[in-house]
């Protein structure tokens, strides 16, 4: 009888795993999902210890009601560095693009008619326009004494791509690249290249919902043609150790 069972146990595992109806396959999913959520709230909580300094800087409602509307101008989030750095953050990461260049004075401007203001106005103008270049302020607080990385949004649907990516950690070649099991993106959205060059690290902020939209895993590499690119969490702990590189093992 145990050698039975155990026989139609393991048939019926098979069964599930790969000849199961959509429906029973939806079910075994969810049930999965429940029993992790299930495992991991009655799991004990690991302890903070105290050389824990991780912060999460949220910009939240709260946020955007004390600085105002999102998004913010490059010389605020070049500040907000400036403040980490001051308050002895090391590494910080920010989970945003920054793809199009910041709008400059004269955009700011633009509502009003220059020409029909005093001729002064305009020379002062044109002496203090170039000082307050924003994207050019964001790039010098991020080589001001603190290490920065920025986030690459990549696109599994569409190939359209947005400025240009930064070296990649490694390049796989085809042949590795059509059996590698890492996740394949096809189009991405970059950072411009005056930021980009500033920042000592670039990583991937793309997340894999399950069905039920809750994240419960993040892919610590993904594919781009032949080229591996890091999450942003592991291109942080990179910078963090002066490690130059990755090495794939394979």
């Amino acid at each position: 009888m145990p050698t039975y069972l155990g026989v139609i146990g393991t048939m019926f595992v098979l069964w599930i795993q790969i000849g199961a109806p959509m429906a029973v396959d939806n079910l075994v999913e969810r049930l999965e999902y429940v029993i992790y959520d299930q495992r991991l709230s009655v799991m004990p909580k690991a302890e903070k210890r105290d050389d824990n300094r991780i912060v999460i800087v949220d910009l939240d409602e709260r946020s955007l009601q004390a600085e105002g509307q999102y998004p913010w101008n490059r010389i605020k989030v070049g500040q907000l560095t400036e403040k980490l750095r001051d308050n002895g953050a090391l590494i910080v990461g920010f989970d945003i693009t920054f793809p199009e260049p910041d709008r400059d004075v004269r955009d700011l401007l633009s509502p009003i008619d220059l020409n029909s203001l005093d001729p002064s106005f305009n020379e002062v103008l044109q002496q203090i326009e170039p000082q307050i270049d924003a994207d050019q302020y964001f790039a010098n607080a991020m080589q001001s004494g603190i290490d920065v990385v920025l986030a690459i949004n990549f696109n599994p649907q569409s190939s359209v791509s947005y400025n240009e990516l930064p070296e990649s950690i490694v390049d796989i070649g085809a042949e590795l690249a059509r059996r590698v099991t890492v996740v394949d993106m096809s189009g991405f959205t970059g950072n411009l290249k005056l930021l980009q060059d500033a920042a000592l690290g670039n990583g991937s902020m793309n997340q894999q919902p399950d069905a039920d939209g809750i994240v419960r895993r993040v892919p610590l590499v993904i594919r781009y043609g032949t080229e591996l690119f890091p999450t942003l969490s592991l291109e942080m702990i990179r910078v963090y150790n002066f490690a130059e590189g990755y090495e794939l093992l394979t």
